[in-house]
């Protein structure tokens, strides 16, 4: 069996953050199609992105946030 054809074990990102004693909020694609629907999973994903990157640590990442920013780059 090669390396690429051994399965992966799936990432528990919360387990690793808590030996570090961090915590982390995961957005998804499904979260935003659910306020927008109108969009397309790429489209989510680029909003994901974009709020990510404009991410204001004092207001954060809400549910308004993700149906009320823009796609424009």
């Amino acid at each position: 069996m090669t390396s690429n054809s051994k399965k992966s074990t799936p990432l528990d990102i919360h387990a690793i953050l808590a030996k570090r004693k961090q915590i982390a909020i995961i957005w998804s694609v499904e979260d935003v199609l659910q306020v927008r629907p109108g969009l397309d999973e790429s489209q989510a994903w680029k909003l994901l992105k974009r709020v990510k990157q404009q991410h204001d640590c004092n207001d954060g990442i809400t549910w308004s946030t993700l149906s009320v920013e823009g796609l424009e780059a």
